[in-house]
């Protein structure tokens, strides 16, 4: 049976409502990851008016979550 399991990674903000991924496993594992944020560690607003930071913040925090889940980037 499959089990689903809220899933996070040291230093990305888990923000109270909403599951920043969540781990499917069973057969297989599946993460999926919803939509990223620009967070600080406290919550607020990271890099306000400012893209590049904003865009490098949400990269960093999906890196950070599949790292911690090994997840690879498909070689098609």
């Amino acid at each position: 049976m499959a089990k689903l399991e809220k899933y996070g990674a040291p230093g990305v903000f888990d923000p109270p409502g909403y599951s920043q991924a969540i781990k499917v496993t069973g057969a297989q594992t599946i993460l999926f990851l919803a939509g990223q944020v620009a967070y600080t560690p406290d919550g607020s607003a990271a890099h306000p008016g400012d893209f590049t930071g904003q865009a490098r913040a949400v990269f960093g925090a999906v890196k950070k979550l599949r790292r911690r889940a090994a997840a690879r980037w498909p070689t098609w």
